[in-house]
Parts: structure tokens; sequence; C-alpha cells
């Protein structure tokens, strides 16, 4: 038989040396009428191109392509545990199995397939877009596009300066109206932005005080409560167990400090913090002065030159 190319599958019709009839060989060389093939024991041999007949190869069946594609929005259509009929999802990534086929994971929604056929492929269509002038739509890799305005040769686009992608044009089901645009992926949902999360207030300490005249008049030592609320709910009980008298919350706005005042000696320390006895104490060890004349220094400095001793900081 002619006509033989390599890597064609055929059949032996003889029997020789390791190449038996019947067998299935494929063709590595074409030669002048040999064909070379590898035979039962793997060595190369040849028979003429008469001695082989070609086998038709069935030709493959086109493969099941998914329905959808990751990210696109999908539509519920049949009843679905944990799903709602007619809400839309996004799809996250597919899942399939011999027996049973094609299904669906979904973002944020755990895939709880089961054999009722929850998640099942079959169970979606698609979720077509209908672009409107004015709003933001999210692209299958992820970005803002928007605001939508109509294109003067047809179809959206946006090229203002928020959020523009340039050369961006889709058709009014979010459809790329030029397929393979760089700047053109598919619209797949539209924008909706992340909710802002406010801070929660930050809790400010409060005491309690007995009102007098309209004048606060707190206890000595207050006791300090970790928040308002706590400070009312004791401000509360104080009204319930005097009664006739009021009680008032006052909160902590803000605190004001200033560093406390560094010196070169220790014995100015004690002395700036009213601690004379140490001072002199302190001021008669390093120096050698006698009682009277460290305690003059001592008072001194407290009361002229304190101010110029300090350090800077």
């Amino acid at each position: 038989m002619g006509n033989l190319k390599v890597g064609d599958k055929v059949r032996s019709l003889v029997t020789q040396i390791d190449v038996r009839t019947g067998q299935l060989y494929e063709v590595k060389t074409v030669d002048d009428g040999d064909v070379w093939v590898i035979d039962d024991v793997g060595d190369e041999f040849y028979l003429t191109s008469d001695e082989f007949e070609i086998v038709a190869v069935a030709a493959k069946e086109p493969e099941d392509k998914p329905a959808f594609k990751v990210g696109d929005r999908v539509r519920a259509i049949d009843k679905i545990v944990g799903l709602i009929i007619g809400e839309t999802y996004t799809v996250s990534s597919y899942a399939s199995s011999t027996r049973i086929g094609r299904w669906v994971n979904l973002e944020g929604r755990r895939s709880n397939y089961s054999s009722d056929g929850s998640f099942l492929e079959s169970s979606f269509e698609l979720a077509h877009l209908k672009i409107e002038a004015g709003k933001y739509y999210r692209t299958r890799d992820g970005r803002k596009v928007g605001p939508m305005e109509v294109w003067c040769l047809g179809g959206w686009h946006s090229d203002r300066a928020e959020h523009p992608l340039n050369g961006g044009v889709w058709l009014d089901d979010g459809t790329a109206k030029y397929a393979g645009a760089k700047d053109s992926p598919d619209l797949i949902a539209e924008w909706i932005d992340e909710p802002v999360k406010v801070a929660a207030p930050v809790a400010k300490p409060a005491i309690v005080a007995l009102i007098e005249n309209g004048q606060p008049k707190p206890s000595v030592a207050p006791f300090v409560h970790a928040n308002e609320t706590l400070a009312a709910k004791e401000a509360a009980r104080l009204a319930s167990l005097q009664k006739g008298k009021e009680f008032g919350v006052y909160v902590m706005t803000q605190k004001v400090s200033e560093p406390a005042p560094s010196y070169k000696h220790e014995w100015q320390r004690f002395a700036a913090t009213g601690e004379k006895i140490s001072a002199i104490k302190e001021l008669r060890s390093v120096t050698g002065l006698g009682l009277k004349a460290a305690k003059d220094a001592v008072e001194h400095w407290i009361a002229h030159d304190e101010p110029y001793s300090r350090i800077a900081a």
C-alpha cells in the first residue's frame, strides 16, 4: 500500500521474524517503498508498503467545554441548597465527575455538592449584564471601569480620568466589542464598592462626681471608670441610693503633660522635687561642704538658679 507516511498506524499483513500478521505498528521511516517500524522485541524492522495496511484512526470527539468561565456571573435556575433561584453568583472554579458531570464552585459559597444536583453546571445560566450610562463595572481580571458612556461608533466605553481603560469598548451585555483587544476584557458584573469600615470609637475613661450648686465636687481620689457607659451606670446607682442629690459623669477628653526637667547633678534633682534634706546630704557627699554651707547652697539654688540649671530636652 502506497502513500504511507511517518506516524501512520498500520497493520501487518504478513509474518516476518518479529513482525506478526494482524499486529499494529507505527511507521517510523519510509524509504523508497520500505516501511520501517519497531517490531515486537523493540528492534527496527522493515517490510514493503504492500505488506501493511493503514489503520483508520477515529477522529477525537471535541471535548465538552465548560458552559461558563471563571469570573462569570451566573443565575441559579434550579432549587439548590443554600442558594436562591434567580439570585446571581460568581464562578470561582470548576469540578467534575465522570459519573455525575461538571459542577461549579462559587465565590463566597461552599461547594456543597450532593447527588440531587446541587451546584451542577446545568443548574445555572449565564447572567448577562445590561450596561448603563454612568455606572461602573468589574472586568474579568478584577479592574474597575467607568463611568460608562455611549461610544460614538456603537457600544460603550470610558475615557474619563477616573478609572479609564484605554481602548476598551463593550457591547450592551458587557462582552468586548473587539475580541482579543488588550484593554477590553469582558465586563462580568456591576462594580460594588466595599463598605467603608468605620473605626470603633475609642473608649475614654470617666469619673462620677457629686454636683452641688451646679459645680462638680469629685472625691479626693475618684474611681476612674474604663468608659462613659460604666460611669453612667455608677452615677445612676448613686442617684438611686441618695435621693435628691445630683451626680454627673465627666469624661476625659484629652491629656496634657510636659516632660519633667532633668539636671546635671543628683542633688539638684532632689532639691527640685522638694527633697531638700536629701539634696543637702548628696551635695555634702560630693563636695565635702559643711552642713550650713551645703544648706545655704541648696536654698540659694532653689531660690535663684534652678530654672537655669535645667538640661534642655
